[in-house]
C-alpha cells in the first residue's frame, strides 16, 4: 500500500429508467478495490448526491460499504447544503450507515449569497458539534465563495474529530497559510495538479475524480512518488 493516499468522489450507477443501480454499482467500486484508492460516495457532481433522496443515498452508502469496508477507505461527502439543519441531516444519514468519515463543506452561496465571518463562525460552531465523528473539512470554492484559511483552521484547532482538511481550487500561499495556522496533526488533500510540491510541503493524499476514468494511472503516479522515481512521473 503506498504511503501517499487518494480519495475519489466516485459516481453513482443509474438504469436506464433513472433508479439506482446497486449491482453495477458494487461492480464499478471493484475497480478501486484493485487499484487501491479511497472512496466519496454520494458526492454532488459525479455522485449524483443532490438528485438522490434520502433512500437512495442509504442505499448507496450500504452498497458502497458492504463491498469496499476493510478494503478501502469509504467515506461520504454529502453536497453542500443551504443551512446548517439540512448539513446535519445528511452528515447523520451517513454516519448511521457506518462510513468512516464524512466530509462537511461550508453553506453552499447561491444566489450571490455570501456568509460574513461571524455566520461562518456560527455555521461551524453548530454543526461541528452536532456531528460528533470523524470528519473532514472542505475549503472548495464550489460552494460559491472561499472559506478564509483563519475561519477554517479555527474550526480544526477547535473540533478534534475533524481528521482531515480537502483542498481544491485554492492556491499554494492559501494551503501554506492554513497549515501554519492548523496547530495540530489532520491530514491534508490536495488535487493532483501542482502535487508535486504539495506532497512535500505536508500534503499527505490526492483529491481526484479523474480517477473514476483513470484509476490505475493514479495508482502508479502514487507508486512512483512513493519510489522517489520523479523522473517517470511526467507526461
Amino acid at each position: 500500500m503506498a504511503n501517499i493516499k487518494l480519495m475519489c468522489r466516485t459516481a453513482t450507477t443509474f438504469k436506464s429508467d433513472g433508479s439506482l443501480d446497486e449491482e453495477a454499482l458494487r461492480q464499478y467500486l471493484q475497480r478501486f478495490i484493485d487499484a487501491k484508492l479511497g472512496v466519496y460516495l454520494g458526492s454532488g457532481g459525479s455522485g449524483e448526491g443532490h438528485t438522490m433522496t434520502h433512500d437512495e443515498l442509504r442505499r448507496v452508502y450500504k452498497a458502497g460499504l458492504a463491498e469496499c469496508k476493510g478494503k478501502i477507505p469509504v467515506y461520504a461527502n454529502p453536497p453542500e447544503q443551504y443551512s446548517a439543519k439540512l448539513t446535519i441531516e445528511q452528515s447523520q444519514l451517513a454516519i448511521e450507515c457506518g462510513v468512516e468519515v464524512v466530509n462537511i463543506y461550508a453553506i453552499a452561496g447561491l444566489h450571490a449569497m455570501r456568509p460574513t465571518d461571524f455566520e461562518l463562525r456560527a455555521y461551524y460552531d453548530t454543526v461541528l458539534p452536532a456531528v460528533q465523528y470523524p470528519v473532514a473539512l472542505a475549503a472548495q470554492p464550489l460552494v460559491g465563495y472561499m472559506v478564509k484559511p483563519q475561519i477554517l483552521a479555527e474550526a480544526v484547532n477547535r473540533y478534534k474529530h475533524v481528521v482531515e482538511v480537502n483542498l481544491t481550487g485554492v492556491t499554494d500561499s492559501y494551503f501554506l497559510q492554513l497549515r501554519e495556522l492548523v496547530t495540530r496533526d489532520v491530514d491534508f488533500y490536495v488535487p493532483i495538479t501542482a502535487s508535486m510540491h504539495t506532497l512535500g510541503l505536508g500534503a499527505v493524499g490526492l483529491l481526484a475524480t479523474e480517477a473514476n476514468i483513470i484509476p490505475k494511472t493514479y495508482r502508479r503516479y502514487m507508486d512512483l512518488y512513493d519510489q522517489r522515481r520523479f523522473d517517470e512521473m511526467g507526461p
